[in-house]
C-alpha cells in the first residue's frame, strides 16, 4: 500500500504560495523481512516572492521523516509549481528506524527598495529519535533595526542529544 500526495499551496486572491508533498508505503509482503515494511516523507516549502516588493520576506518548510524499517529507504517527492510555476524535485534519504521533524522559518522587514531589515525574525526546530540516540535542536533569533543600529533583542540556540546505549538493528 502507498499514498502519494503533492500539490500546490493557494490563498483566496493570491495564488500559490508554496507547495507540500508526500509519499508513505507500507508493505506487507514481507519478502525483505518478516515484519511489516513502513517508511516515508512529508514536506512543505513556501513561495512568498511575490510580498518582496513591498518589503516582506518570508519563508518556512517543515518536513516529517519516518523509517522504521531496518534498510535505508530513498523517496523522491515532487513540489508542483514552487519555483515561479516549475515543478520542483526533492530526493530525502531515510536512514533506518528513524523518526524526524523539522520546521524551518523566517520573516524580516524592509522598506522597498533598502536593502538592510528593519526586522528580522528567525527560527528552527528538530528533533528526532531511534533506538540508539534522541536529538532536539532548537535556535531562534529576533533584532530590530538595520546596520550599525540594528539591535539583537534575543538569541537561543540549543543543542540536546541523548545516546541510550541501545544499538539499531541493521
Amino acid at each position: 500500500f502507498s499514498l502519494e500526495f503533492n500539490s500546490q499551496l493557494s490563498l483566496y486572491k493570491l495564488g500559490s504560495v508554496g507547495a507540500s508533498a508526500g509519499k508513505f508505503v507500507i508493505d506487507n509482503s514481507r519478502s525483505v523481512s518478516d515484519d511489516i515494511q513502513i517508511w516515508g516523507v512529508a514536506a512543505m516549502r513556501t513561495n512568498f516572492s511575490f510580498l518582496e516588493q513591498y518589503g516582506l520576506y518570508l519563508s518556512a518548510e517543515g518536513k516529517l521523516q519516518l523509517n522504521l524499517t531496518s534498510e535505508v529507504k530513498t523517496e523522491t517527492l515532487t513540489f508542483k509549481g514552487l519555483d515561479g510555476g516549475a515543478d520542483k524535485k526533492e530526493t530525502f534519504v531515510l536512514t533506518p528506524k528513524l523518526f524526524a521533524i523539522e520546521m524551518v522559518g523566517s520573516a524580516r522587514v524592509r522598506p522597498p527598495g533598502e536593502k538592510l531589515d528593519v526586522l528580522s525574525l528567525e527560527g528552527g526546530f528538530y528533533l528526532s529519535f531511534s533506538p540508539s540516540r534522541f536529538e532536539l535542536f532548537a535556535t531562534a533569533s529576533i533584532s530590530f533595526g538595520a546596520g550599525e543600529n540594528s539591535v539583537n533583542f534575543g538569541e537561543a540556540t540549543g543543542l540536546l542529544i541523548i545516546q541510550t546505549g541501545l544499538v539499531d538493528d541493521q
